[in-house]
């Protein structure tokens, strides 16, 4: 929490105390009211806060107005004060405005976006592409990106989601918007990151931007139309598919299978799963089209043709876009490196040979899950495993948002202390494989 907010939740208690008591310090509204306007004027709105604002407004009616009531009444109106404050203190508190960690690379970072439509078949997907790169300009001329900053500007996504998450836009990233390209190194190697299921283009922004840093061209994409793909792809599956499905999911729960069971396990549910095998085929192609455009999206910051190096080129995504990250790397020669952040690799042929370097990000639960691919890797199978690290701990949600701990949604691990492992981890990694040039 904010200084201010620790010292207008302090001083709400207080005035509970004072006013139960009865003593006569007027004064002391006057206090926590200079400091809600000076919250108010000289820092980002703070929605969390409102609960306390409600319990303030009641104390003062009642100190002000002094209303005669039983004391029940007044026993039943101080607790839900109390309660007010104390869900202030808890969202504040599990939902604060952090201050992210600096890229360690040698270079600022930039960031343009565009929009495209892709032709296939008879569809026509609607992809919105973000790009972080190596920049250089006057800082003073450029504005910090605000974390997931396409999300909340997303009228896709429901309204009172995008409400909820509209503070996250003061978390101020490392990458300055439309910086101009650094062109003093080039060819810049590209790595192609791939979002999970239903998500947005940066959802491991800190990641990217780290990679940005170091030297690569960083390209995500968004998939438009996700959601509606998903449901369309669910409402076709045949009733013995969802059955299988179910099964193997319900066994693939349970923690003490071995790590060698849960790769079978997970074969069999990959394989039975056409439905998700299209979806990250589709998703495959937007990336391999956006691939082709980046020359043109660069373009915007003032990048000259061919600073890109399309014969060095790296795939990355998180959860089902593991799987996508996974594809590229069967079907795209100019994909040399691989990193899965603990996906399922569903596809039509996952025992299909795999010619790029591949490494594999595990949760503690998925250990051992997508071991059946070290046969059919030809450039080197890696795996890692962070203990206490859970699924989302490789989503930017699991360093930026601490309630997501407190609802069990990430492991009990700090969510810092997994982004610094598994981003040195990536790092080494392509740079193992696909170094920078000096």
């Amino acid at each position: 929490m904010a200084l201010l907010e620790i010292l207008i939740n302090i001083g709400g208690v207080l005035l509970l105390l004072i006013s139960w008591i009865k003593l006569d310090f007027g004064w002391a509204y006057a206090i926590i009211l200079v400091f809600i306007l000076l919250q108010l004027f000289l820092t980002p709105w703070r929605w969390q806060m409102l609960p306390f604002y409600i319990a303030f407004l009641g104390m003062f009616a009642a100190y002000y107005w002094q209303f005669d009531v039983h004391i029940i009444m007044k026993l039943v109106g101080y607790v839900f004060g109390f309660l007010l404050i104390l869900l202030s203190v808890f969202l504040s508190h599990y939902m604060p405005l952090i201050k992210l960690s600096k890229p360690t690379g040698q270079y600022d970072v930039g960031t343009v976006s565009a929009a495209y439509e892709r032709q296939d078949g008879d569809e026509v997907r609607h992809l919105f592409a973000k790009i972080w790169y190596p920049a250089g300009g006057e800082y003073g001329r450029y504005k910090r990106d605000g974390i997931w900053s396409e999300f909340y500007k997303n009228e896709k996504f429901p309204a009172a989601v995008r409400y909820l998450a509209l503070y996250l836009k003061n978390i101020k990233t490392h990458s300055y918007l439309k910086m101009p390209f650094l062109a003093a190194k080039p060819p810049y190697p590209v790595i192609i990151y791939n979002h999970a299921l239903i998500s947005i283009a940066a959802d491991n922004n800190r990641l990217l931007e780290e990679l940005a840093s170091r030297g690569y061209v960083v390209l995500s994409v968004r998939h438009d139309e996700q959601d509606v793909e998903y449901k369309r792809v669910q409402a076709g599956l045949s009733d013995a598919e969802k059955a299988m499905d179910k099964q193997l999911l319900s066994i693939l729960a349970k923690d003490e299978i071995s790590q060698e069971k849960r790769a079978e396990l997970t074969l069999q549910q990959i394989q039975n799963s056409s439905g998700m095998a299209g979806i990250v085929m589709r998703r495959a192609g937007d990336s391999q089209f956006m691939l082709g455009k980046l020359d043109e999206t660069l373009g915007m910051v003032g990048a000259a043709e061919n600073v890109i190096d399309l014969q060095n080129v790296g795939a990355i995504g998180l959860s089902v876009g593991g799987g996508v990250a996974t594809e590229l790397g069967r079907i795209d020669n100019q994909i040399k490196a691989v990193v899965n952040l603990d996906g399922g690799v569903f596809s039509a042929t996952p025992l299909a040979p795999i010619n790029a370097a591949y490494l594999m990000m595990y949760s503690e639960f998925n250990q051992g899950s997508m071991d059946f691919l070290k046969p059919v890797i030809r450039s080197g199978f890696e795996t890692h495993m962070i203990a206490g690290a859970q699924h989302l701990n490789y989503h930017d949600a699991g360093s930026l948002l601490p309630i997501m701990k407190f609802m069990g949604a990430v492991g009990k691990i700090s969510g810092e202390e997994v982004f610094n492992q598994s981003t040195q981890i990536v790092v080494e990694f392509f740079a193992k494989h696909m170094p920078p040039s000096e």
